[in-house]
């Protein structure tokens, strides 16, 4: 039997951090006011899913890699001897930076006393 979702909640990357090349930065007040959100919605005995964009944890990785070309299109990239391994380990970088916004924003919710199982997309695919 499915669970019943009472709210889903998209807090967008550039609101949770400072989108700054090359720069990895969360706002800090952002996290707490998605914790005090989140806080409210427990006390209010509802079930919450809460998902967030990248921001700068992980966009700049994936420029760099030329992830947004896709796996076909980066196999005629001259400046890697093998494209298809560059785009996994574009992935790759970009996946763990992403996963280390996520373990800070399980954190402060955490500390809210907000009950919280971190989950990555990536585990779907």
């Amino acid at each position: 039997m499915a669970t019943q979702i009472d709210c889903l909640i998209k807090v967008g990357g550039s609101a949770l951090t400072f989108k700054r090349e090359n720069q990895q930065e969360v706002k800090k007040d952002a996290l707490r006011t998605v914790a005090k959100i989140m806080t409210l919605c427990m006390v209010k005995h509802m079930k919450c899913i809460v998902v967030h964009g990248a921001g700068s944890f992980g966009h700049s990785s994936a420029k760099q890699w030329g992830l947004r070309l896709g796996w076909k299109d980066n196999q005629k990239d001259p400046d890697y001897p093998e494209p298809l391994n560059r785009v996994k380990m574009g992935f790759c970088i970009a996946h763990r930076e992403v996963l280390l916004l996520n373990q800070m924003l399980a954190k402060e919710l955490t500390e809210h006393g907000v009950q919280v199982l971190a989950q990555s997309v990536s585990r779907c695919l």
